[in-house]
């Protein structure tokens, strides 16, 4: 098998207890009806702005969004400080409270602590953020977080929450991408610093996971060129150590999802061009296996982890934006193709979270026309049961 199992979703098949696919080498794998033959349409509300660039997070009931790039500002950068969160059971928006939120901004850092929203750095309209704040949807209230001394203003950073504290790493400040990072604990409004190694390249646009005691850093934009290079971080040493070399191809602005305690690349931006090759680390071997690669080469998809597996959809092909989405499944290591009916139109940088059972696809930069920009406030939602 070398592509993408294509399904017919069609209502009668969800009569059955499961659709058995045959695989060309021999093999049996099974895929739950539960999955509906096609998309629902999501409320739109015309106070909730169409944005690209913006931070998301999954809570228990809902999609909490916030920030980024929008046709609505009048700056330059269009940036915006506003947000909302849907609650797919109820197909319902709610306006967050602005009293106290940071400042307007894109390319910032987003976790979910379990119970909060944590925004930090990006970019503003003039420069680079090192400030944030944290929001209580119980609440519906923000509080400022401390500002870092010793670290400087970024955009496109990553963050990781690791259960008590919020880890970042890398991003660019004026075009020079950035090889520090700290760690912020919430609990007492604190930072520290990592520790630094200096063989360690500056990135932008990089994988970075927790895996439970280490922090995994992969690939990006180096000041130069795209890198192939891969960095553990261990907090019970406080010590870097390089990764396997047997890694995927140089690349930026692939997705990355970290399921079964395995670290899993797909797709991006590559020196020549954009790929859709794929890889599987394996941190406790410090050894990387190839998977079945993406149906075609993209970038800048979103992905989200799903029990037995992941889903990728959407991003930038050779030919624009993308609708095209697929679910992998770490069991039978094949991929299923996603319903194609009343599907989200094509979109990069964009929403896809996972909020209880259902998988919602929102916002992002679609194709621009005479009466549209592109940024879209729109999405769909499928719903599933894995």
């Amino acid at each position: 098998m070398h592509g993408v199992i294509k399904i017919d979703f069609r209502p009668y098949l969800l009569k059955t207890l499961c659709l058995i696919f045959v695989i060309s080498t021999g093999c049996t794998s099974f895929f739950p009806t539960s999955l509906p033959p096609s998309w629902q349409s999501m409320t739109v509300s015309p106070d909730v702005y169409g944005r690209t660039f913006h931070s998301t997070v999954a809570t228990p009931n809902k999609m909490i969004i916030w920030g980024g790039l929008s046709g609505q500002s009048d700056t330059y950068p269009p940036v915006i400080s506003n947000g909302a969160s849907y609650t797919p059971s109820t197909q319902s928006w709610f306006i967050i409270s602005t009293k106290n939120e940071p400042k307007a901004r894109y390319g910032h850092s987003t976790i979910w602590t379990g119970n909060e929203m944590i925004i930090w750095g990006g970019k503003g309209t003039s420069k680079e953020l090192k400030d944030g704040a944290i929001y209580n949807p119980t609440t519906d209230k923000w509080r400022p977080i401390k500002t870092p001394n010793h670290l400087s203003s970024r955009m496109f950073h990553k963050a990781v929450w690791t259960g008590k504290k919020m880890i970042i790493w890398g991003g660019t400040n004026k075009r020079k991408n950035l090889n520090d990072g700290g760690i912020y604990n919430p609990q007492t409004n604190s930072w520290e610093k990592l520790p630094v190694k200096n063989s360690i390249e500056g990135l932008t646009s990089h994988s970075m996971i927790w895996t439970g005691s280490e922090v995994i850093i992969w690939g990006g934009h180096t000041n130069s060129k795209k890198s192939n290079i891969g960095w553990a971080l261990s907090l019970n040493t406080n010590t870097w150590k390089v990764l396997d070399s047997n890694g995927p191809a140089s690349r930026a602005n692939h997705a990355t999802a970290w399921v079964d305690k395995k670290m899993f690349i797909l797709g991006g931006m590559g020196n020549h061009g954009l790929l859709k090759t794929a890889k599987v680390y394996h941190p406790d071997r410090d050894k990387w296996e190839t998977i079945i690669p993406l149906s075609t080469a993209r970038s800048g998809q979103a992905i989200a982890t799903l029990d037995h597996g992941f889903i990728i959809w959407g991003g930038k092909s050779d030919n624009g934006p993308s609708n095209f989405g697929a679910y992998y499944n770490i069991d039978t290591k094949h991929w299923l193709a996603l319903p194609s009916d009343n599907q989200p139109s094509a979109r990069m940088n964009h929403s896809l979270v996972r909020v209880g059972k259902h998988l919602i696809v929102w916002g992002g930069f679609g194709e621009k026309s005479k009466d549209k920009q592109g940024f879209l406030n729109d999405g769909r939602v499928l719903n599933i049961n894995n």
